[in-house]
C-alpha cells in the first residue's frame, strides 16, 4: 500500500505498508509452545508514516532508519491494526522492529514473544530514561549500549513483538508465568551507555552525532 501526497514520487511519501496475512511458525519453544507451533499472523514486513512537507528540527531530530519525520498517527495506526487483525481473524499482529525506538512505539499494544525480551525492552527504556530518544536510539544502533553489570556491549537483537486477539497467543501473553520471567529479566539488567565509543563511532562516520 502506497499513499502520496499530491504526484506519485517517493518525495511525495506518506504511507507505505507492506502486510501480509501468513502462518508463522516458532523457530524454538517459547513458554508452553513448542518448536515449530504456528499462528495465523497479519505481519508488518515494513510500515513507514512520514511528512513530505517538514524537515528535521533539533526539537525533533532524525530518528535511526527515518528519511523524513513522521506524521504523528502512530496512535491511528496501531488502532487501524487491530480492526484489521479482527476483522481477519488473526492470532495476532506480527512485527520484528529493528530499531530501540520502533520496540518502544510499539508497546504501546504489542508484547514480544519471549518474556525476557520484553524485560530488555523496558529495562533499557529504564536505564535509559531522561536521554533523548534520538540520541538513545542512536546509541544503541551504533553499538554503544552497555550491559553495566558484565561491562559488556549489549548489542540490539530484533525478535518478535505481537498484538494478540485470542487463543493461546493471548493466553501466553497475559500468564502469570510471562510476567514473572518479564520481571526477572527486567530486574536482572542494568544498562549505560558509553559515550566515549558512541562520540568515536560518530567522528568515523564523518557526522557531528546528537550527543549534547
Amino acid at each position: 500500500i502506497n499513499l502520496f501526497a499530491g504526484r506519485v514520487s517517493r518525495e511525495r511519501l506518506l504511507l507505505e505498508a507492506r502486510l501480509e496475512l501468513c502462518r508463522f511458525r516458532l523457530r524454538k519453544p517459547v513458554g508452553g509452545f513448542e518448536e515449530g507451533t504456528s499462528f495465523r499472523m497479519l505481519t508488518i514486513h515494513w510500515l513507514c508514516l512520514s511528512d513530505p512537507d517538514r524537515t528535521f528540527t533539533a526539537a525533533h531530530p532524525r530518528l535511526p532508519g527515518q528519511q523524513r519525520p513522521g506524521l504523528g498517527l502512530l496512535p491511528q495506526s496501531l488502532a487501524l491494526l487491530k480492526d484489521l487483525g479482527r476483522e481477519l481473524s488473526v492470532d495476532g499482529v506480527l512485527d520484528v522492529p529493528d530499531h530501540f525506538h520502533t520496540a518502544l512505539f510499539y508497546s504501546r499494544a504489542f508484547r514480544f514473544l519471549e518474556p525476557e525480551c520484553e524485560g530488555r525492552l523496558h529495562a533499557i527504556a529504564r536505564d535509559l530514561r531522561g536521554i533523548p530518544l534520538a540520541l538513545a536510539s542512536e546509541a544503541i544502533e551504533t553499538g554503544c549500549l552497555v550491559d553495566a553489570n558484565r561491562m559488556e556491549p549489549l548489542p540490539w537483537e530484533p525478535a518478535e513483538q505481537v498484538m494478540p486477539y485470542r487463543g493461546a497467543l493471548r493466553k501466553h501473553l497475559l500468564s502469570p508465568e510471562y510476567r514473572r520471567l518479564r520481571d526477572l529479566a527486567f530486574t536482572a539488567l542494568r544498562v549505560s551507555v558509553d559515550w566515549d565509543r558512541y562520540r568515536s563511532k560518530i567522528a568515523e562516520r564523518g557526522a557531528v552525532g546528537k550527543y549534547p
